[in-house]
């Protein structure tokens, strides 16, 4: 495998990688811009919306990490296009829902077809992608992220006005038909790789000799299980009440909402692809991880939790959009960073590292939306939830300093 550049083929992967990226969270997130059509239909209050958006993550962090075993022992061509499958069945599914309960269990289901997802992305890019590429690979199909509200918000809401949210849902989860289509039929001159892992096909991956322990106690990677709750926490904060702060305190319309979300996705979307690249770079010049890995990662979410502070003492929409636009960019690029520490350090098990790390991530999608919902509904204010979201993202960023010493940790790769 040449290391200086893509072929053809690597490159089709990763932009199949960035557009299911997209899909994956526009399905996810695309409820949050239902928020006052479910509280007129169905008397559905904030505390309870809470509870169906935290519902995700319930059946997310279930399935993620036995996902990250499933694409280690059998790869990510058919189990990928499978688990893609099961999630758009479940976003058609939403369009069926009848009231508080119906979301509840259909959103949990949701999360349990997704959990495969992010466990698939990195063990794809370390197996068919250069390792000399594998941050920047793995920034442009993360970029799918920001992306995904970039397209997705405007789409949503451009869905839902034209036609209905029960119609929205059902055009989304087509999409996905169609990527887990396309995805095999890329994969089509390869056909051992169907649900064959590619270290399974060296020899290298047995479930029995796994090194658990190994990967549990490595103070590397435990700390970039905390460090990714917290930037979860953010992502889900900012994915699933963002809408309804700006209709609550700027009073905009559920349309206009979409359009203004655009600019501080777009922030994302560049902070992201940067740090991507950023990290490579540093990783060819110093030869470190800690320089270029870990350093990104501490820098970017504690510089995320400083710009969420001015938020609560709003001074209008621009400056609020602004200081958010900063704080999704910085949590952003330490996204691509993070994830290729884990194919760093694990290589034939990193897809089981990543659902480990994913669980966590599954977690905050369950505090994130059910503790803002508590704290908005208590107070009648959302300035408390950036306060809780700024404390837990510096917090957690000053862990990087004590813990993260990759360079001096054995590697599984």
């Amino acid at each position: 495998m040449n290391d200086s550049k893509l072929s053809g083929f690597q490159k089709w992967i990763i932009a199949l990688i960035g557009i299911i990226t997209v899909i994956n969270f526009v399905d996810r997130s695309a409820i949050s811009f239902v928020i006052q059509p479910l509280e007129r239909e169905f008397g559905i209050t904030k505390l309870e919306f809470g509870a169906i958006a935290a519902a995700f993550g319930i059946g997310y962090s279930v399935s993620t990490f036995l996902g990250g075993i499933l694409v280690d022992r059998f790869g990510t061509v058919g189990t990928w296009a499978l688990s893609a499958l099961l999630w758009s069945v479940a976003t058609m599914m939403l369009a069926m829902g009848k009231g508080y309960y119906s979301f509840f269990c259909l959103r949990v289901f949701l999360g349990v077809a997704e959990g495969l997802h992010f466990p698939a992305l990195v063990r794809t890019v370390t197996d068919w992608i250069p390792a000399r590429w594998h941050a920047r690979a793995a920034a442009l199909g993360l970029f799918g992220i920001p992306f995904a509200s970039i397209i997705g918000a405007p789409l949503v809401t451009c869905l839902i006005s034209q036609l209905s949210w029960r119609s929205m849902f059902v055009i989304l989860g087509f999409l996905g038909i169609v990527w887990a289509v396309l995805w095999l039929v890329l994969f089509r001159k390869h056909p051992q790789a169907l649900f064959s892992s590619m270290s399974t096909r060296k020899g290298a991956f047995s479930f029995k000799t796994t090194p658990w322990k190994s990967i549990f106690i490595n103070p590397t990677f435990t700390t970039s299980c905390i460090i990714y709750f917290a930037y979860g926490y953010t992502m889900f904060f900012v994915l699933m009440w963002a809408p309804g702060y700006l209709v609550q305190i700027h009073n905009l319309s559920i349309q206009n909402t979409g359009l203004v979300l655009v600019p501080p996705w777009i922030c994302a979307a560049i902070f992201m692809l940067a740090g991507g690249w950023i990290s490579d770079y540093l990783w060819k010049k110093t030869n470190s991880l800690r320089l270029a890995r870990s350093s990104l990662i501490g820098s970017g979410l504690l510089i995320s939790g400083l710009c969420m502070i001015p938020i609560m003492f709003s001074q209008g929409l621009i400056w609020d959009l602004a200081w958010l636009s900063l704080s999704l960019g910085f949590a952003a690029s330490m996204h691509p960073p993070i994830y290729t520490l884990n194919a760093d350090l694990f290589g034939p098990f990193a897809g089981m590292a990543q659902g480990v790390l994913s669980c966590y991530f599954a977690l905050s999608g369950i505090a994130a939306p059910t503790i803002t919902g508590w704290v908005v509904q208590t107070t009648g204010s959302f300035h408390y939830a950036f306060l809780v979201v700024s404390v837990l993202s510096i917090s957690t960023s000053l862990m990087i300093l004590f813990f993260q010493k990759p360079d001096t940790q054995p590697k599984l790769a």
